[in-house]
């Protein structure tokens, strides 16, 4: 394929004031269909070093031989410049977007598991794993590290001799042939506990709203209760209701009926085990606040107390986090929420908010029994550690998601975590790559199960290294280079003035399309022409998307909390999600001439 694309000057008649022809241009769904083409039904094999992988959106089967599968990790770029000079000159993020739990499709097998003490011990100096991107010497009694340059002794107990660099057990064990593996405990935690928490109080009562809502929790909880033995012998389930006090129940079956407990000093209540807490709130969630507007908000350095969270919502966040405790939101008010937004302790723990205008309507009604069964139905992981190991020579300088940021970049504590919630990791050089062995990434995620069971899920790519620039443009993918940068931004959103943010966006993107421009053209080329990389054609069209997106236009178009709103659904997704996001698919509709003469005979 060719790795660059041009359209040639227009007539003044259809040229665009930057001397474009706008029906020349790019087109995402042509983009989509190519690759659909060349490799739809078929196999990816991931290897270590292998090239771009399809996109999120084309059905083929993803194999993995010693790389973790684009399922799990997309870079930005799968060859990285050897110089720090180039990278900077070349204005691409050095990143990778990691969806650690992604399930897999039909056709391709599951994380293989592993028990603790079958696996090769990883490195012992700092830390991390055994995966194919450890290289053995001495016929195996030693092995280079290369995410902190060390060699590791072999203990005698798990020693096995090499043959052309490889181990002869390695088919038969996934740490040494597989780029993603799971590795499960001998220790095990508390179960979770799906803890449901009702709102009571008087104007929760006048909404007449409270009798469906418990039908719905009933109806929620007889389904689990017809679950197999094996599914549910593990599930815990709690109750209490709330007001102006807090009223827990013991629902013990030895109890002749149930007792209820009423707790007056709510400071002191303490939940010690991870798992789900669902919140189903009826009243207004702030009364007498003052409505507030985006007007001014989103175009001034006040939009950091915009989309940052009160003290208090953070510091009680980081208390979920402590104990694995994802908090999940069913608002049925029919007041406006004002002033407040309750959604900042729900997206920090891995949960949401739900908002419903009214349950009186048979739409509403059903949106809440499927919405109340896929929350309680969702697997999740809790007590969630993320640990980016990165070769030597890079570094990590940014992480991006969904999450409270901690004072290591390395290290990400969550409460929660699903199967398509995703990640962005940043990377910088330390001093010059080494071409021949390239770069590793690895991925460690250890995690309690709903069952209580401590696993570790190890995912790593092993990228190569170029000293030629244009290798890692042509390496590159224009739907993760989306993802990372909506990731980014909508994490600096935080702290950073919107249009500023608009504003550098624009002009990195501008200088990496000139870099390539001026790196891949020998002769002169007319101010006309469009010159893109192969896998970077849909960049224009996807960063334009992102600066006109709703979180980052200044304006009135929406509300406060219609923004705080979506920049916490965006700022989790996964890579296919988001690219659908901000370029959704319209299917057409065949008009159909005989139905229309059949509905209006005259």
């Amino acid at each position: 394929m060719k790795h660059r694309m041009t359209s040639p000057v227009s007539n003044s008649k259809t040229e665009s004031r930057y001397g474009l022809d706008p029906q020349l241009l790019p087109s995402v769904v042509q983009v989509i269909k190519e690759d659909r083409i060349q490799w739809e039904g078929k196999v990816f094999v991931s290897e270590c070093k292998s090239s771009v992988p399809p996109l999120s959106s084309t059905q083929c089967t993803l194999e993995d031989r010693g790389n973790a599968t684009p399922r799990f990790i997309r870079c930005t770029a799968y060859s990285f410049p050897v110089e720090a000079q180039s990278a900077q000159k070349s204005h691409l993020p050095l990143g990778a977007i990691v969806c650690p739990l992604a399930r897999p499709e039909k056709g391709e097998r599951d994380v293989p598991v592993c028990e603790a003490g079958d696996c090769v011990k990883g490195c012992a100096h700092c830390g991390a794993f055994m995966s194919p991107a450890m290289s053995w010497q001495d016929c195996g009694q030693r092995f280079y590290c290369p995410f902190c340059d060390k060699l590791n002794e072999v203990p005698w107990q798990s020693y096995q001799p090499t043959n052309q660099g490889r181990r002869v057990d390695c088919e038969k064990k996934p740490e040494l042939s597989l780029g993603s593996y799971e590795i499960l405990e001998k220790q095990t935690g508390k179960a979770a506990v799906l803890l449901l928490a009702i709102d009571v109080s008087a104007s929760a009562m006048r909404t007449g709203q409270l009798d469906h809502i418990c039908k719905q929790i009933c109806s929620q909880l007889q389904a689990l209760n017809g679950l197999e033995e094996t599914d549910r012998s593990d599930l815990r389930v709690g109750l209490m209701t709330y007001d102006s006090r807090i009223h827990l129940y013991n629902l013990s079956p030895a109890l002749s009926r149930p007792h209820m407990m009423v707790i007056t000093d709510c400071e002191e209540l303490d939940a010690a085990s991870p798992g789900k807490l669902l919140i189903f709130h009826s009243s207004p969630v702030s009364e007498g606040s003052d409505q507030k507007s985006s007007s001014g908000f989103f175009s001034s350095s006040k939009v950091k107390s915009i989309f940052q969270g009160p003290d208090s919502s953070i510091s009680l966040a980081k208390e979920c986090v402590n104990q694995g405790c994802s908090v999940h939101i069913f608002v049925f008010s029919h007041h406006e929420v004002g002033g407040a937004w309750p959604g900042h302790i729900p997206f920090l723990t891995g949960g949401g908010v739900i908002c419903y205008n009214s349950l009186q309507s048979e739409m509403e009604q059903e949106r809440f029994r499927a919405d109340l069964s896929r929350c309680v139905d969702m697997q999740m992981a809790f007590k969630v550690q993320l640990r980016v190991f990165v070769s030597k020579e890079m570094r990590i300088s940014g992480c991006y998601g969904s999450f409270i940021a901690g004072p290591d970049s390395c290290c990400v504590a969550m409460a929660a975590l699903d199967w398509h919630t995703a990640l962005a990791f940043e990377f910088t050089h330390n001093k010059s790559l080494d071409e021949t062995r390239g770069v590793a990434i690895q991925f460690m995620l250890s995690y309690s199960s709903s069952s209580g069971e401590n696993r570790t899920r190890i995912h790593t790519v092993i990228l190569s290294a170029s000293s030629q620039p244009l290798d890692t443009f042509r390496s590159s993918q224009a739907e993760t280079l989306l993802a990372f940068y909506c990731k980014k931004l909508y994490s600096l959103a935080l702290e950073s003035p919107l249009q500023s943010l608009r504003e550098e966006l624009q002009t990195e993107v501008t200088e990496m399309l000139a870099c390539f421009r001026k790196q891949s053209c020998t002769t002169s080329v007319s101010p006309g022409q469009l010159v893109l990389p192969q896998f970077l054609k849909a960049v224009p069209v996807y960063i334009n998307s992102l600066r006109k997106s709703e979180v980052l236009l200044p304006g009135l178009r929406s509300s406060v909390h219609q923004r705080l709103q979506l920049r916490s659904l965006i700022v989790s997704m996964d890579t296919l999600s988001t690219a659908s996001q901000f370029y959704p698919l319209i299917l057409p509709l065949v008009r159909d001439r005989h139905l229309e003469h059949s509905v209006h005979p005259n």
